[in-house]
């Protein structure tokens, strides 16, 4: 498993990562991150990343009747 850490404001963070399994004696480990957020350097006005999206039906093309 890999973890990234990617904070989205400068200076100190902090957090705390779950790690949840199906073991009878521990079944939750719970441990503590720290790392410092660094500016970032020549991007201004981040795009968002789209919340939703839809898949429309195909069309066709008039050039190519069927589509795969």
């Amino acid at each position: 498993m890999e973890v990234t850490f990617a904070p989205v404001a400068q200076g100190s963070q902090t957090g705390l990562i779950r790690i949840i399994s199906n073991d009878p004696t521990n079944d939750t480990l719970n441990v503590s991150v720290s790392g410092y957020g660094e500016p970032a350097v020549g991007i201004e006005n981040r795009p968002t990343l789209p919340k939703t999206f839809a898949m429309s039906p195909n069309y066709p093309n008039p050039f190519n009747p069927s589509t795969t």
